[in-house]
């Protein structure tokens, strides 16, 4: 049987924990994308993204030139993966939201670990179709980057964290770290 939201609610200062960790976590990932000496540190991720787009793009037949962290198709297109291109922005929030949040330990360090995967992957295939979308139809390339793939990501964080706690608190996996309520508690 499904559990009820109603039966998986966290109290006011679990939520206030995952609020607090994650807007931690966001102003940092906006200070590190800002900061010229991190941006130096943080490039040979840029071109491992960039690297493994390029390996997925030749395996899918379509020709494309890589330089360092910026790939280019003879059309003419191109595009340069910068931090907040490689996906680890929305796998490290989705991360840190679990990670803080209640439930059993081993719940939530596997809840991290496949939201990361999860994340990276989904970001692998948005990088993918952003240059298919950038070599067919670049006059819709701005529109998939900045509004259609923002939603999908954020849609993914939100609904991975959401199913991710329905599961982690549900009535047979739960920890002393699960809130339970009274009326919940009775039934059971």
């Amino acid at each position: 049987m499904q559990p009820r939201i109603a039966d998986t609610e966290w109290p006011s200062h679990i939520w206030a924990r995952i609020a607090g960790a994650a807007g931690i976590f966001a102003i940092m990932a906006s200070l590190v994308d800002r900061s010229a000496a991190w941006v130096h540190e943080l490039a040979p991720l840029n071109v491992v993204t960039a690297r493994s787009i390029a390996h997925i793009l030749d395996s899918l037949g379509v020709n494309c030139q890589r330089e360092l962290a910026t790939l280019v198709h003879p059309s003419g297109f191109g595009y340069e993966i910068g931090f907040a291109c490689t996906g680890v922005i929305p796998a490290g929030l989705l991360a840190t939201a679990i990670l803080a949040a209640g439930g059993g330990m081993r719940a939530r360090v596997w809840g991290a670990a496949s939201g990361v995967v999860g994340a990276l992957l989904l970001n692998l295939i948005r990088l993918v179709s952003l240059f298919y979308i950038g070599v067919l139809a670049p006059r819709f390339f701005a529109a998939a980057h900045f509004v259609v793939w923002q939603a999908l990501t954020v849609l993914f964080v939100a609904g991975f964290f959401y199913v991710w706690k329905r599961k982690a608190c549900a009535p047979g996996n739960r920890s002393d770290r699960c809130y339970i309520p009274q009326h919940v508690a009775l039934r059971e």
